[in-house]
């Protein structure tokens, strides 16, 4: 077995909007490291929003968050809105994450909604994402 670290995965990180905006694709997102390798996450632009998501998820399947599988996505609009949804940690918002592959590339698609964190009682804020993230390091490495 090869070492992820030693063979890099090829390819950019993307995220693609999907549904009404289908096509906004950032070619450029960013990998997250900074929770540590269990915590799979990304920060994109995408229409001049800037959305990030992080999963503590080890292996492909469904998630929508647990006390175990906790998932948090957030959102920052052009205007400067700040929207957020968790599910295992506050249960805001709701997210559902379907990951396709974990190691070497955190790859599959997320359906957000998000609250306004300034006016949580205005209508959510819903995103449809598809992710293919270079994401060399598996957990417990």
């Amino acid at each position: 077995m090869t070492n992820p670290e030693q063979n890099p995965p090829q390819g950019p990180s993307t995220v693609r909007l999907l549904g009404g905006d289908a096509g906004t694709t950032d070619h450029a997102a960013t990998p997250d490291t900074s929770l540590g390798p269990c915590f799979a996450s990304f920060s994109a632009v995408l229409n001049g929003m800037r959305v990030g998501l992080i999963a503590f998820v080890q292996e492909p399947g469904d998630y929508t968050g647990d006390s175990i599988h906790i998932l948090f996505a957030h959102a920052t609009a052009a205007d400067g809105r700040s929207y957020t949804g968790s599910a295992g940690i506050n249960y805001d918002g709701q997210i559902q994450l379907h990951v396709s592959s974990v190691v070497p590339r955190f790859a599959g698609t997320a359906e957000l909604l998000l609250l306004d964190e300034a006016q949580p009682e205005l209508a959510p804020l819903a995103l449809s994402l598809a992710f293919d993230i270079s994401w060399p390091r598996p957990c417990g490495s």
